[in-house]
C-alpha cells in the first residue's frame, strides 16, 4: 500500500490488521523504539495516530529523554 494512501485517523482495522500482523507490529515497535505493547493494545487502538501516541509514551527512548531533562 502506498504511504500516501494511509490516513492516520482511520481505524487500524481498515487496513486489514489481524492478530498475526499485530504480533509483527509489536516486535517491530519493541526492536525499533523499545516500546513494549501488548497485542491487544495494538488491536484495540482506535486509529494509527492513537497507536503512535501509545507507542511513543511507552518507548524507553522517550522515558530516558524525560529523565535526562529532569536532571
Amino acid at each position: 500500500m502506498p504511504e500516501e494512501d494511509i490516513e492516520v485517523n482511520n481505524k487500524i482495522h481498515a487496513y486489514g490488521l489481524d492478530s498475526l500482523i499485530a504480533v509483527e507490529i509489536r516486535y517491530c515497535l519493541l526492536k525499533e523504539i523499545k516500546a513494549e505493547l501488548a497485542v491487544f493494545e495494538i488491536l484495540g487502538s482506535k486509529s494509527i495516530s492513537q497507536l503512535s501516541v501509545l507507542a511513543a509514551r511507552k518507548s524507553e527512548f522517550l522515558q530516558a529523554s524525560c529523565i535526562d531533562r529532569a536532571r
